[in-house]
């Protein structure tokens, strides 16, 4: 009974939500929207870290989600601490890799995934090596 009288979502209902809203994309899909299959890794480290920080699976992200927006359909986003995502980021990114929040800065308002893909890619240009990089990763 309590449960049906709160006013707030639980994180896993919010991305149920998100998930039924937003049908699966491919990785390759994303990433030819994105327009960045020259940094593939870029593209997916940013997808995956917006879904991790959102708690839903990253094939439910999609280039034009939005913040604010879509995006403020998922827990965290309906708050967002723009460290925390870059935390997320970074652990994407691989070990060792360092994010600026100044690469952020010329975000637009609202800004988009594509917009967080390519202020990434604009700063980070993985090698093969890395451990970031998409096929270490289970990506493409």
């Amino acid at each position: 009974m309590w449960e049906r009288l709160r006013w707030w979502r639980m994180a896993d209902e919010m991305a149920a939500d998100f998930a039924r809203k937003h049908p699966a994309q491919s990785d390759a899909e994303f990433v030819a929207e994105c327009g960045l299959a020259h940094n593939q890794a870029a593209a997916l480290a940013v997808r995956r870290s917006v879904a991790s920080y959102g708690m839903v699976a990253a094939d439910h992200i999609h280039p034009d989600h939005d913040y604010p927006g879509a995006l403020l359909e998922l827990s965290g986003w309906d708050s967002l601490d723009f460290l925390a995502w870059i935390i997320e980021l970074e652990r994407e990114m691989g070990p060792g890799t360092r994010v600026e929040r100044s690469w952020f800065h010329r975000l637009p308002s609202p800004f988009t995934v594509r917009d967080l893909a390519w202020a990434v890619h604009a700063h980070w240009q993985p090698t093969d090596a890395d451990p970031g990089a998409a096929a270490d990763r289970g990506g493409m």
